[in-house]
């Protein structure tokens, strides 16, 4: 069974009990909805310490549940874990790094109250400026695409990234690309973005060289098993303190 805990209203604060059945996933979908319907952003908890097992149906239904919730991933800015089970704790550790948007934190049984509190002191909501992580970088040529990454790339600024993106590609037959990243992390939600995935295609179609300034090590590693599938198109990985060479790569000049 699933206990609505004693919470603030912008909390969603949940018991899990024994075995959870398909019934207790609807329960608690109707509580997060009326939160939701009430609040810009709620802060939740979930008390493990109870849990024994799950349905199969019930399974089923979460995972169709929180699904549906992945284009309002940003109105869980804190989720809070309790359990004294350590590789419940891992698990949050890993589902953080996926989720950057989502703050994720695991208490234990006894600090109940803390894990309320602390879900409840929401963060500020980012700002608009605030939400752009990938900022236009100027170049001297017309046919280059040149952007920086730094932060956590949201939907929010998406929609007017890709339709600039498909202007620039609508207006050149070949083109060539830097990006410099910085930092980057991604809320999972623009995988949904209507029109990502035609972008990506057109993209591919008409790029010729692509500099990739101060890609992580994970970033670097698809990069060398992506170039050989598409010969027409060269990648290439730039350490951060060789960036010149990165511009002297696709023939163009920053402007300053």
């Amino acid at each position: 069974m699933i206990q609505i805990l004693k919470a603030p209203d912008h909390v969603l604060a949940l018991s899990l009990q024994g075995e959870i059945s398909a019934d207790d996933v609807a329960q608690m979908k109707r509580a997060a909805q009326q939160k939701l319907g009430a609040h810009a952003e709620i802060g939740i908890v979930v008390d493990f310490t109870g849990f024994s097992d799950a349905t199969e149906a019930a399974i089923r239904e979460d995972i169709r549940f929180e699904f549906g919730l992945l284009g309002q991933i940003q109105r869980f800015p804190r989720v809070a874990c309790i359990t004294d089970k350590q590789w419940m704790g891992m698990a949050m550790s890993y589902a953080g790094k996926l989720l950057p948007t989502m703050e994720m934190k695991v208490f234990l049984p006894a600090k109940q109250g803390e894990a309320i509190a602390w879900s409840a002191a929401l963060p500020p909501r980012r700002t608009e400026k605030d939400a752009q992580a990938i900022k236009r970088i100027p170049t001297d040529r017309k046919d280059v695409y040149a952007f920086e990454v730094d932060g956590v790339v949201t939907a929010a600024e998406m929609p007017a990234i890709t339709a600039e993106l498909d202007r620039f590609l609508k207006e050149h037959q070949k083109v060539r690309m830097l990006v410099r990243v910085k930092h980057f992390a991604f809320d999972p939600s623009i995988l949904a973005q209507p029109g990502l995935f035609s972008i990506k295609i057109a993209a591919m179609q008409k790029l010729d060289r692509y500099a990739v300034v101060g890609a992580p090590p994970w970033m670097q590693k698809a990069v060398e098993v992506v170039n050989p599938l598409f010969p027409a198109m060269e990648i290439r990985t730039f350490a951060s303190d060789k960036e010149s060479e990165a511009w002297a790569f696709i023939e163009a000049n920053l402007l300053r």
